[in-house]
């Protein structure tokens, strides 16, 4: 165990630790910190502070590397071999893995909340076992490149920018695609087709334009007048309110005042609770 130290400069984890384990303890690297060795139960970062970015650099075998405590990893790099990335007992205010960049094209197993991921390497294959993703973004240069989503996970976000695959059942916001023969297994909640694309593959159907499968924004409507020479009467805009957990595991949402559908500017109590492992982030809203 390595632990309270500062490092100036750049922290090596040698191949030399084989299969071994590694425990850094509240160290802070002034400098980036290499991976190269270490196995699959092996490095682990607890209230740790670093710099500097991450890289994974493990010419053979699958590495392991935890965040834990209050360790704050800004960008980690998968440059070489197998790796799973995993975010487990992070105090509160810890961000763990921020920003994941996979050049390695070999698997990388995610579980934890990750602000960013890219795929950048033919090949790769990412799998979100647990946990979720706010942006995936796979690269042109990552073609043939499978991403799974476990059950119960969610992605905000995926821009798919070449031929990729995406399985799993976990939930997909919104899907941007920007390249043909692409295949997603699963229904966003929106998909939006780049300039020139002709269709892409979800849930075995052909799409060939955008869709959204939130609720719409009810039209205006307005009565005919009454009674010759009196002015007409006009119905006020009114709108359905639709509530969704997301991803729908993750809790509930409910209206508490219960009385719409509703006019422009009326007040209405919602209730939102998370179920056990979730957490309730933020609230959006869609269909104006």
């Amino acid at each position: 165990m390595l632990q309270n130290v500062l490092v100036k400069g750049l922290l090596n984890l040698t191949p030399g630790i084989g299969n071994g384990t590694v425990t850094l303890k509240g160290v802070t690297v002034q400098g980036k910190v290499l991976v190269s060795g270490g196995g699959a139960n092996s490095v682990i970062f607890e209230d740790c502070v670093f710099d500097d970015e991450v890289i994974i650099d493990r010419k053979d075998g699958r590495v392991r590397v935890a965040a834990q405590g209050s360790t704050k990893i800004r960008i980690i790099r998968v440059e070489a071999g197998s790796a799973k990335l995993e975010e487990s007992s992070l105090a509160g205010d810890s961000d763990g893995f921020i920003n994941v960049y996979i050049t390695s094209g070999e698997e990388v197993e995610l579980e934890g909340d990750f602000e960013e991921v890219s795929v950048q390497t033919p090949g790769s294959r990412l799998n979100l076992v647990s946990g979720t993703i706010k942006t995936i973004n796979v690269e042109d240069t990552a073609v043939s490149s499978t991403i799974s989503l476990g059950a119960n996970t969610a992605v905000t976000t995926i821009n798919i920018n070449t031929a990729a695959s995406i399985t799993g059942s976990g939930a997909i916001g919104t899907a941007v695609v920007n390249a043909e023969n692409v295949t997603i297994e699963q229904t966003p909640t929106k998909v939006e087709l780049g300039d020139g694309i002709s269709s892409v593959s979800v849930a075995g159907e052909e799409i060939t334009e955008a869709t959204d499968t939130t609720q719409p924004a009810p039209e205006e409507t307005g009565a005919p007048s009454t009674g010759g020479g009196g002015g007409g009467v006009t119905r006020p805009n009114t709108y359905i309110l639709t509530l969704e957990a997301f991803p729908e595991a993750g809790g509930s949402v409910t209206d508490n005042t219960n009385t719409g559908p509703y006019t422009a500017g009326a007040t209405v109590s919602v209730n939102a609770e998370a179920n056990e492992g979730y957490q309730f982030i933020n609230c959006g809203v869609t269909g104006w």
